[in-house]
């Protein structure tokens, strides 16, 4: 990483305007400054940008906003693999949300930034730590030395130095493939695990098969007794159905005339009840004609006021229109009046401010002669400041062809520096080859130790094999056969046997007489030998048995050995191999010599400076012509200051020209005003003003009066109304009436005659209900014996069907544990597959641990970092200083354990790094950190590029610091930048650029480079 850019506001001691630092004007150079004025500060900007994190307040975000203040922002731009990157980082304590950071790549072709932020701060925070491929432990514990935390890395425990150097180095790759190896191993275990009680259940569900088949056999004689049943009660329900539809037909013919006797019934009661309503509305017709002439009297006095209300509602609605149009006129009017007080206030107040404005034009005209002074010596500074001006573009242009010639000379040094390093660089490479001479020696001999292993395993397989042979011989031909042998023996002794009993007292084999002692001599004879035979039977069958365990047991010593030989199969390869970098390694020798006496003589012509000599001479002819030139910085920034204090004088000068002019408009306006103001004064007063608004609405106030509306005479009609709105609906029942009363009467004449058929209608249908009756009862209702079948197929049937599902059931597990057997054997071959991977993933874990690589790369590294130390601790100490790193540590019960202890060594001997005081573990510490820097530039991937020093100068003597100083320009050349921070004066002017860092009591902390 290499810093472009720095941008404060509001951080720590620095407050607004923004402080910008711009590292591109230097590669090394000093920051110096009081204590307290804002150096570390400005380091802890650089951290909180990318990390969040500063020297002081580790997370706290809340203590770098500057007091006083309530939002920080830090820019800061760097580069990285020819990469321009930017971050920036804000927190507002007045926010709900406080905390922002942005992540920004430059885009050429667009020329500027476009993000890169994630959804989330952690999310986007860890894309900044996979750019830079560091966090910020790893960070301060390298290249960055901050106050209170030089001896960082050496103080830290043996343990934790080794994660701090695991980080450095990017060995977290190997802990997450050993993660993924545990992963794999678990999961291994979980497969065999897993299909174990897979194999478990398998076995369990195969035992079950006999079970099954015997169930299914029973289940399928069952089944055919139950289908003799169903057929029976099948024929049964029929029959009894058939009987039963002939009574439901008689049953449903009895409901139909029932539902015909019941409708005729309502009827004849309906015709009754109708002729009564007639009847009754005859009477009423009767009654309404009795009383005609009232009705119509009624009804002609209705209609006479309704028409009188007609009229007066008209002259309501006339006088309503007229008063609107009346309250309208008097509304525009009283506008008009607004509109003209409105007017006159407008010119009274541009009256006012033309007042007001030619006071301050008198007030400009009584500074007339100030102001002419001020201009004049205005002219006189800006002619002066351009003379100097002129000069400083002078100078820029001679320093710029300097620098030009600087460059030029320094990159010739750069050249031989650049090969010098090298050099050093191959001969650092050549010594760590050489370095692993003991470590491949070691390695050698480790690998003839378990190629010695492989011959004996070899020799071990080879006895197994021939003794698994000779029993697996016995097993499968010798004691079969000879168990065979007996069987057939005791069968033919069972054969004579048997003859002996059929022969009545004569040998079965000479056919000769037997006496009964002889007889029972003989029957023991036989049956004696076939229990010995037995016996041996038993005897071969439990030796069978035991060789078969043993046939076993050596099977599995077999398959453990084979694959330990396995695993040693490459052994004789490697072994060839290391040997080939052991005698690649011892030829390096010469070439580190050769390398060596080329750097002294590069040297040489450095320090002697001899090179670049035109240059020189031109660089020192320029260098006369900017003294000659007698340029000052001062003068040149004392005249901008007075040009920019006379400025106003300019602007002054310009307002007082103009103001005679301007009074004499502003008088003219203001006279002008005036007699508009008391224009509107008098129309106002005597209301002159809306005429024909005012002649409108005394016109309107005339026809109101001829209107003439009585609003308690229209009360008074609308009242009668109200008590005669019965007599319309009286009139129409009148007309009615009239016209209903013969229809009405020929009406009742018909429903007497319908009246006295549906009686008659009725006693016929009572009649035929009577007969079905009887004959429904003659006969018997079937349905609970229907029922009552019905129920008992439906249980036979139900009986069936649970039969069915029990044999598809019974059929389906045989299939199962057909399946099943198939399976076992598949999951048998499936947790051999797993076994071997189990192994391997323990193999490939053990490999990867903190025990295994990483810490055969951490050990060649720290070689190569001791090397690089020890270098520069040379330079510093005059080679009186060494330091050794211990990999191991012996423990009080005699066993080593993984360490990593600094042991140092001076005149003195060796001691532990805490008993050193400041100075001299400043030394160590610097030492430790431009290695472990130098080292990493070595390696692929991770490159730290930046060296600052924070602290640590006050505690070295002179020699201390003339020692530190060389150092220091002795690695320049290893980094992009270098920045030392100190407030000692004696260092200031050291370097060739200092950033100059002091603190304002209001603005804060304020930063300028100085060359």
């Amino acid at each position: 990483m290499i810093p472009i850019r720095l941008m404060l506001q509001n951080f720590l001691s620095y407050g607004e305007p923004a402080q910008e630092i711009d590292f591109t004007k230097f590669s090394i150079a000093c920051l110096s400054g009081k204590n307290g004025h804002g150096k570390s500060a400005l380091l802890d900007g650089v951290t909180w940008a990318i990390w969040g994190e500063t020297s002081k307040s580790s997370k706290s975000n809340e203590k770098v906003v500057r007091i006083g203040s309530t939002e920080t922002i830090v820019e800061f731009d760097f580069l990285l693999s020819d990469e321009l990157y930017r971050v920036v980082r804000t927190y507002n304590l007045g926010k709900s949300r406080p905390h922002v950071l942005s992540f920004q790549i430059f885009d050429e072709n667009a020329a500027s930034f476009h993000t890169l932020d994630d959804v989330s701060i952690s999310q986007t925070q860890n894309k900044i730590n996979e750019t830079l491929k560091v966090d910020y432990d790893t960070f301060v514990n390298s290249s960055f030395l901050l106050q209170g935390r030089s001896n960082e890395f050496a103080k830290k425990s043996p343990s934790q130095r080794k994660e701090i150097l695991a980080k450095i180095l990017n060995l977290g790759i190997y802990s997450r493939l050993e993660k993924l190896a545990k992963e794999d191993k678990k999961n291994a275990l979980k497969e065999i695990e897993f299909i174990q009680r897979r194999i478990a259940e398998f076995e369990e569900h195969i035992s079950e098969k006999k079970g099954f088949e015997e169930s299914l056999t029973i289940n399928e004689e069952q089944l055919s007794q139950i289908e003799k049943v169903i057929l029976a009660v099948s024929s049964e329900v029929v029959q009894l159905q058939k009987n039963q539809e002939s009574f439901e037909l008689l049953k449903k013919q009895n409901l139909s005339l029932q539902n015909q006797l019941k409708n005729a019934e309502e009827e004849k009661e309906r015709l009754i009840e109708k002729g009564k309503n007639v009847g009754v509305k005859l009477t009423e017709s009767k009654r309404i004609i009795s009383l005609e002439d009232e009705i119509e009297r009624n009804y002609k006095k209705f209609l006479e006021l309704q028409e009188e209300a007609k009229i007066l509602s008209q002259k309501q609605t006339e006088l309503a229109v007229l008063k609107q149009n009346a309250n309208e006129i008097e509304k525009k009017i009283a506008t008009t009046k607004n509109g003209l007080e409105t007017q006159e206030a407008k010119v009274s107040a541009e009256i006012n401010s033309h007042k007001k404005r030619m006071e301050n034009l008198l007030q400009i005209q009584k500074r007339k002669n100030e102001i002419e002074k001020g201009f004049e010596d205005l002219k006189k500074a800006e002619t002066t400041f351009k003379e100097v001006n002129s000069k400083q573009e002078i100078l820029q242009e001679l320093e710029t062809q300097r620098q030009n010639i600087f460059t030029k000379i320094e990159k010739e040094k750069t050249v031989l520096e650049t090969e010098i390093q090298n050099n050093r660089n191959k001969i650092s490479d050549f010594k760590g080859k050489l370095s692993q001479v003991a470590h491949f020696q070691k390695q050698l001999s480790e690998l003839k130790e378990k190629a010695i292993l492989k011959e004996k395993l070899e020799n071990e397989l080879r006895e197994i094999e021939t003794d698994g042979k000779s029993l697996r011989e016995n097993f499968t031909n010798l004691i079969p056969k000879e168990i065979l042998n007996l069987k057939t023996e005791i069968s033919d002794l069972e054969e004579k046997n048997t003859l002996l009993h059929q022969g009545e007292n004569s040998c079965p084999i000479c056919q000769s007489e037997l006496s009964e002692g002889r007889f029972h001599q003989v029957e023991n004879h036989y049956e004696t030998e076939i229990k010995i035979r037995e016996k041996k039977i038993q005897t071969l069958k439990n030796e069978l048995g035991n060789t078969k365990e043993k046939l076993n047991s050596l099977t599995e010593k077999f398959k453990t050995e084979k694959q330990k030989l396995i695993s040693l199969k490459e052994i004789d390869s490697k072994i060839g191999e290391i040997q080939s970098k052991v005698k690649e390694s011892e030829s390096f020798k010469a070439e580190v010599e050769m390398l060596k006496n080329e750097i002294l003589e590069k040297e040489t012509k450095i320090k002697n400076r001899d090179f670049s000599k035109p240059e020189r001479v031109e660089y020192s002819k320029i260098s006369s012509q900017i003294s000659e030139l007698n340029f000052s910085t001062e003068e040149l920034r004392k005249l901008s200051s007075l040009v920019d204090s006379l400025a106003h004088f300019k602007v002054e000068f310009a307002k007082l020209t103009d103001s005679q002019t301007e009074s004499t408009e502003l008088r003219e306006k203001i006279l002008e005003l005036t007699q508009r103001r008391k224009q509107f004064e008098e129309l106002l007063e005597t209301e002159n003003f809306s005429l024909e608004e005012r002649a409108e609405l005394e016109k309107i106030g005339n026809q109101i009066l001829k209107i003439h509306y009585e609003p308690k005479k229209h009360e008074f009609v609308k009242e009668n109304l109200e008590n005669l709105k019965d007599a319309v609906s009286f009139f129409e029942k009148l007309k009615n009436a009239k016209g209903r009363i013969s229809e009405l009467e020929v009406e009742i004449i018909e429903l007497r005659k319908e009246g006295a058929r549906k009686l008659k209608q009725v006693e016929e249908l009572s009649k035929e209900v009577a007969e079905i009756q009887k004959a429904i009862s003659e006969q018997n209702d079937l349905s609970f014996e229907i029922e009552e079948a019905q129920s008992k197929l439906k249980i036979q049937t139900e009986i069936k069907t649970e039969k069915l599902t029990d044999i598809g059931s019974l059929k389906e597990k045989l299939n199962q544990v057909l399946e099943s057997e198939k399976s076992l054997a598949k999951f048998k071959e499936e947790t051999r597959a797993f076994r071997e991977e189990h192994f391997v993933s323990e193999e490939v874990e053990k490999m990867f641990s903190k025990n295994g690589i990483p810490a055969l790369i951490i050990e060649n590294e720290i070689e190569q970092i001791e090397v690089e130390a020890n270098e520069i601790l040379s330079r510093l100490t005059n080679g009186t200083t060494a330091l050794v790193f211990q990999t191991q540590r012996e423990t009080k019960g005699g066993e080593f354990r993984e360490s990593l202890d600094i042991i140092i060594s001076d005149v003195l001997g060796s001691r532990n790094y805490e008993l050193y005081s400041g100075g001299e573990s400043f030394r160590i510490d610097f030492a430790l950190r431009v290695a472990i820097s130098k080292v990493l530039a070595q390696r692929a991937g991770t490159r730290l590029q930046t060296l600052v020093i924070d602290e640590g100068f006050g505690t070295q003597d002179d020699e201390g610091l003339e020692n530190l100083i060389e150092a220091i320009n002795s690695i320049k050349d290893d980094f992009e930048k270098i920045l030392i921070v100190t407030h000692l004066e004696s260092l200031k002017n050291v370097f060739p650029v200092r950033l100059e860092v002091e603190k304002h009591p209001q603005r804060g902390s304020l930063v300028s480079i100085v060359n």
